[in-house]
């Protein structure tokens, strides 16, 4: 488990995610809100705006397959690992409070993997200047 299986691995979710919620933002938010209703207008232009980020982020993840022992490097596994773990808490507490239906614990499994995996990986680098 090294940070390229990391880079891909997040990357393909980042991409996954954030092409579906730019292009097709109604119908993911209908997958994962309990009640579509009362998801507000600016639900879409947020998720698209939030969509737009991940996708970036993916990009920048392959970009970075073969970094080595770098700054840049070890930025892109703190973002990882410190994002991932606050949208654990974020989609947990939309689970427990009914925002989002049951599929939202898939979310907080999948993020929450990535986040210690990215936290095993930040306490193993060591950067080189």
């Amino acid at each position: 488990m090294n940070h390229k299986n990391l880079f891909i691995f997040n990357g393909v979710v980042c991409m996954f995610f954030g092409l579906g919620l730019m292009f097709t933002p109604v119908q993911i938010l209908k997958i994962y809100a309990a009640e579509w209703t009362t998801a507000p207008a600016f639900a879409i232009v947020t998720a698209r705006g939030y969509g737009s980020l991940i996708f970036i982020l993916g990009i920048a993840l392959f970009s970075a397959i073969k970094a080595t022992d770098s700054y840049g490097r070890r930025a892109l596994l703190i973002i990882i690992c410190f994002a991932n773990a606050l949208l654990v808490l974020l989609h947990g507490y939309g689970t427990i409070t009914g925002i989002e239906n049951a599929m939202g614990w898939s979310l907080v499994l999948l993020v929450g993997f990535m986040a210690v995996w990215g936290g095993m990986l930040l306490m193993k680098e060591k950067v080189v200047s």
